[in-house]
């Protein structure tokens, strides 16, 4: 996971970007391991939402975890 104090636009076009608040940003390439980490664990618990480069859209957490599934 690499972290950003902005969204990173120059990488929205792929992975995931995960937002905690407007000033802290997580992004990940959203392969199937990242997306099994984001599932199980409590990393993205706090988060505001998260968008979903590939889909070209934001999701709630609970939203994204029924992507998943």
């Amino acid at each position: 996971m690499t972290n950003y104090t902005k969204f990173p636009y120059w990488r929205c076009h792929i992975g995931l970007t995960i937002e905690f608040n407007k000033n802290k940003y997580s992004w990940c390439s959203g392969t199937a391991e990242d997306k099994k980490y984001l599932l199980i664990s409590a990393y993205c618990n706090s988060a505001a939402k998260i968008y979903v480069g590939k889909l070209g859209k934001w999701f709630s957490l609970e939203e994204f975890k029924t992507l998943l599934i």
